[in-house]
């Protein structure tokens, strides 16, 4: 359920008005007798899917790599000078066009030490969001989950999500970001996804399944990770939609989305039917897209579960939860003027002693809200062509950063055409240049320091939107910020990143440590947007 379609109208592109920001070299290409930001990474757009920056060939000498998932299926990875260090096809499917059901990766690929051995991997969902029968895949090509050496790219291990379920046992996308966790303490990551096959699964390092949940409905929402109840064990937190004619043992419910936190423990193979297998269940009046993000928001040691909404119910979701992480109860319920199908960024954007909440709204807007629920600006963004976004896709969501290393946290997202930056106090778009992406785009960039200069790059996969690059594969990186950007300077420690990509961070585990949000702190986890 809640499959979205949009028209994307290209608007005429007045190259003459365009001051770009700066490129990180490797990552250019010419136009027009000018070298201008973007690298054509293969023949389809990356669409819905954001990129993540880590190490990922366990080298840090050479810097992190760009890791980025295209709508035809291609994984592809990129060293910080440009190159490419490997790619992989997750699924064979014939592209047609994303608005057909055809985008494969909707997601960002993840990375972490899987098993342990020092080397990491990344951990990539994919898989249509229509029907087996309606899409360009064959019929037994089903979607899933893939971890792949992190050096070369080579499968280490395949989950296909099964034929199981409702809908007909026709979906199987997993269309979410996987979750890694080590949710026992074992040394090794667990990973946690959804699937459209109206489940919810947890695996183990090596692609075991653990436990699934049957949700009884598709899953769009990524989960978090994080010991919400003292116990010592990892909990994971994920939204999961509900239509008016699931019948689940028991008899119908009057909700339309839900919110969980699932006990970890379990397995091998452990069937958790409806109902059962949680620390707590939240409803409410819309499905969840939105992904929950977990921190300790007001630094009373306890900590909070922050989640939008979704878009397939035309009214409801009008909101930002801020649930007890402990208890599942509704702590504040943050009003917005449209739906929130996107994650929310959490980061400590006034420079106080607290984290702060910004999240992207239907109808363009950009909101912020400080720890006690009070909101601190709402703005209406545009990009380099004066367009503003609509913010109804859950691949759309805001990131956090010290993006010009001067002490102050800013809010970067995507609108139209371009990343916008603001600042992080007032929602002021910040700049002289731009970091324009040529096509519209619906993915969320990613920060962190490519080069191992110290600074922060900012990533984000789109298209080509002109000539010869119509509708190929793009992917920009830009860099040098503190030249140009121009933004107040703030207490934070310089460059910190707390939500440097749509899932936090590279392990895509929702959770803001709290050593972040103390101003001036040398604690900080998060510097360069790495992975813990």
């Amino acid at each position: 359920m809640g499959i979205i379609v949009l028209l994307l109208v290209a608007a005429p592109v007045a190259l003459a008005a365009i001051d770009h920001a700066p490129a990180q070299s490797g990552f250019t290409h010419p136009l027009n007798g000018d070298t201008v930001p973007g690298k054509q990474i293969g023949d389809r757009p990356v669409e819905h899917g954001s990129v993540v920056i880590a190490d990922i060939d366990g080298n840090l000498a050479n810097g992190r790599e760009v890791v980025v998932g295209a709508s035809d299926g291609w994984v592809r990875a990129f060293r910080a000078n440009g190159s490419k260090l490997w790619e992989y096809r997750t699924m064979a499917c014939a592209y047609r066009g994303w608005n057909l059901g055809d985008d494969v990766i909707r997601s960002m690929p993840t990375v972490g030490d899987l098993d342990g051995d020092g080397r990491p991997e990344v951990v990539v969902g994919y898989g249509s969001v229509m029907p087996v029968s309606e899409s360009g895949c064959p019929a037994d090509n089903r979607g899933g989950v893939v971890a792949l050496n992190g050096q070369n790219g080579s499968v280490k291990w395949r989950f296909l999500t099964p034929l199981e379920d409702m809908n007909g046992g026709i979906l199987t996308g997993v269309i979410t970001s996987p979750g890694l966790a080590d949710v026992d303490g074992n040394g090794t990551l667990e990973v946690g996804f959804g699937s459209l096959n109206n489940n919810v699964y947890l695996l183990d390092a090596y692609g075991n399944q653990l436990w699934r949940y049957r949700a009884f409905d598709t899953v769009w929402s990524s989960p978090a990770f994080a010991d919400v109840n003292g116990d010592g064990r990892k909990e994971m937190i994920i939204g999961t939609d509900w239509g008016p004619g699931n019948n689940p043992p028991g008899g119908r419910i009057n909700a339309q989305g839900f919110v969980y936190a699932f006990n970890t423990a379990g397995g091998p193979n452990q069937r958790r039917e409806f109902g059962s297998g949680y620390l707590w269940r939240q409803q409410f009046d819309q499905v969840i897209f939105s992904s929950p993000a977990v921190a300790d928001l007001d630094g009373d040691g306890k900590l909070e579960v922050v989640v939008g909404s979704g878009t397939f119910y035309p009214t409801g979701g009008h909101w930002v939860k801020v649930l007890d992480a402990a208890t599942g109860a509704v702590k504040l319920t943050l009003n917005t003027p449209g739906r929130v199908p996107t994650t929310p960024a959490l980061g400590n954007i006034a420079g106080d002693s607290k984290l702060e909440i910004v999240a992207t709204v239907e109808g363009g807007h950009v909101i912020a809200w400080d720890a006690s629920g009070n909101q601190l600006w709402s703005v209406k963004p545009v990009d380099a062509f004066n367009i503003s976004a609509n913010f109804l896709e859950p691949s759309n969501s805001p990131i956090i950063a010290d993006l010009d290393g001067n002490g102050s946290q800013e809010v970067a997202v995507t609108v139209w055409k371009s990343v916008v930056v603001l600042r992080g106090d007032n929602g002021q778009t910040l700049g002289g240049k731009t970091l324009m992406a040529w096509h519209p785009a619906l993915s969320t960039p990613a920060v962190g320091d490519m080069d191992g200069d110290g600074d922060l790059e900012l990533a984000l996969g789109n298209a080509g939107n002109e000539g010869e690059f119509n509708g190929k594969g793009f992917l920009y990186v830009w860099t040098d910020f503190a030249s140009w950007l121009k933004s107040p300077a703030g207490s934070n420690r310089p460059y910190s990143a707390p939500w440097a990509t749509i899932r936090a961070n590279a392990h895509g585990n929702g959770l803001v440590a709290t050593a972040i949000q103390v101003p001036g702190e040398l604690r900080s986890l998060l510097q360069t947007g790495t992975t813990q």
